[in-house]
């Protein structure tokens, strides 16, 4: 790999042994084959974030371009899509393969992402997951409106999302919604009921209970 070599004169803040190591350590991480995007995306965060790369460059975007060949934004999507991964990484789900399919998710919050991930690996179609598909995921949560009138969430799970005019209508009329009793995580990102059960703790039955226990 070749790489032009830049040095700013006034540069003058050098590494000591230790940090020098690190640098080392993981540059190598980068240019060994980079496992996956991940390892890329985090080696370069910390680079970034500890100043590692300022003995022979003034900024991490004149890093990037010399000692990789990429632009500073490359780079933020790497260690996005790596900070992305390491928070879906616990719900047990199959990752992101490609630093492309965590992308879409980076313009929602945590909770969504995590949401968002689940439902696109459950509608993901036969061919695998896509970044397309994530994209239409997301814009589906930021857009609610835009999703079909019974929109489907899998084949498995047998859940269906209540068309959007509905919601608004009845909380139009009530003022508000206290309670969904047979609902998920992703549709309460538009029925925003003060409390709702999923299939998890069997909302129906727990009314019965309530109701004739």
């Amino acid at each position: 790999m070749t790489f032009n070599v830049w040095q700013a004169s006034d540069v003058t803040e050098a590494l000591n042994d230790f940090e020098r190591k690190e640098l080392d350590e993981l540059e190598e991480r980068i240019e060994r084959g980079i496992k996956t995007f991940v390892d890329v995306g985090l080696a370069l965060m910390e680079i970034r974030d500890r100043r590692l790369y300022r003995q022979d460059f003034d900024t991490f975007e004149g890093y990037c371009q010399n000692r990789w060949g990429f632009v500073r934004r490359q780079a933020d999507r790497l260690i996005e899509a790596a900070n992305i991964v390491e928070n879906l990484r616990p719900i047990g789900l199959i990752l992101p393969s490609v630093e492309s399919q965590a992308r879409p998710l980076t313009s929602l919050p945590l909770d969504q992402q995590i949401q968002a991930w689940k439902v696109a690996v459950d509608t993901a179609p036969e061919t695998g997951i896509t970044a397309a598909h994530v994209q239409k995921v997301v814009d589906e949560i930021i857009q609610p409106e835009k999703r079909p009138v019974s929109y489907h969430i899998s084949d498995d799970s047998y859940e269906w999302y209540t068309p959007v005019e509905y919601i608004e209508a009845a909380r139009g009329v009530m003022g508000g919604i206290d309670l969904d009793p047979a609902s998920c995580e992703i549709a309460q990102q538009v029925v925003r009921a003060e409390e709702f059960y999923t299939k998890a703790n069997d909302g129906l039955s727990l009314l019965g209970l309530a109701r004739f226990g």
